[in-house]
């Protein structure tokens, strides 16, 4: 009896681990085929209650290394910003865009997990003049809720394109931002895209 016990349960483990096997065999990964990778983008939007800023120009490099990998992490560069169609400067102060947990939505086309990473005092900095004011705006290193941005890879899988669309972010402001800009909440949001060569996912 218990011989029959013991074989029933290798019987039912045997086809758990065979139902697993596909799924596990299907993970994805990004591919980074070269390296250094750098990505541009245009019309790249930081949203802080009703300040508004928009950068025309924006860059991102990755210097990891080539292979698999399950996440991916990538230094973000913008130029030519306003908020309040007041000029801004966006600082990245030792902060990183950290994509993983990929999940693919349909043919070429996955979700990501989003990320502010870094060490120490990592952020994005917005800093304006507002009405004679020091504006600033703070982005601290941060998980981001939800699966909202997305990587499409191209044609010919020779790179891809990033649409990241980040909603419930943190952001914190010194309140010298006008009216409507809380000094510290939740509901901030970033979104652009951005097109690369030399990184996939498979």
């Amino acid at each position: 009896m218990r011989h029959t016990r013991i074989t029933g349960w290798t019987i039912i483990a045997g086809f758990v681990l065979s139902s697993l096997a596909p799924t596990l065999a299907s993970a994805h990964e990004f591919n980074a085929k070269t390296t250094p990778i750098t990505a541009e983008g245009t019309n790249h939007i930081f949203t802080a209650g009703e300040a508004i800023i928009k950068c025309a120009k924006a860059e991102f490099k990755y210097t990891g290394a080539t292979g698999k990998f399950p996440s991916v992490s990538i230094v973000p560069a913008y130029q030519e910003c306003f908020v309040h169609e007041q000029e801004a400067k966006v600082t990245v102060e030792k902060a990183e865009f950290k994509f993983g947990v990929v999940k693919e939505v349909k043919s070429g086309e996955f979700s990501l997990t989003s990320a502010i990473v870094g060490e120490g005092e990592a952020r994005l900095k917005v800093t304006a003049t507002i009405e004679g004011q020091s504006c600033e705006v703070i982005f601290p290193a941060q998980a981001i809720a939800g699966e909202a941005t997305k990587f499409v890879n191209n044609g010919g899988k020779t790179g891809g394109e990033v649409k990241t669309k980040l909603e419930k972010v943190e952001y914190k402001s010194n309140s010298k931002c006008g009216s409507g800009i809380a000094k510290e909440a939740k509901n901030g949001k970033y979104e652009g895209n951005a097109a690369e060569i030399g990184l996939i996912i498979e």
